[in-house]
């Protein structure tokens, strides 16, 4: 969604007049300059949990179309092998660089 917001002063200061339907419940937000771009954050009280926040987020934002990602392509996923060398690591290492398959027994 992209909004066009108007900017002012207020004192000494830049501001920025969001639309209602931005409006962030918050009384700070963190800003963080990427490239050329700012990110705006509200500041989460510390008195809120992820719960609410993603309570109040759900309940004010709109959902996602129902075909969303449903076009994209995916690669298979990725076969893992996880072994655990607690005593040797570098016998992990080297397991990995010589071997496709999981070692014997050590399959989990």
């Amino acid at each position: 969604m992209s909004i066009t917001a108007k900017l002012f002063m207020s004192g000494r200061s830049q501001a920025i007049r969001l639309p209602a339907k931005l409006r962030l419940d918050a009384k700070e937000v963190r800003i963080e300059q990427i490239g050329g771009a700012l990110w705006v954050q509200p500041e989460v009280s510390p008195g809120q949990s992820m719960a609410e926040w993603l309570a109040v987020f759900y309940e004010t934002s709109d959902a996602l179309p129902d075909n969303f990602l449903a076009d994209r392509k995916d690669s298979p996923p990725q076969t893992r092998l996880v072994l655990i060398f607690s005593h040797a690591p570098h016998l992990r290492h080297q397991y990995l660089q010589l071997h496709s398959a999981p070692a014997p027994g050590l399959d989990d």
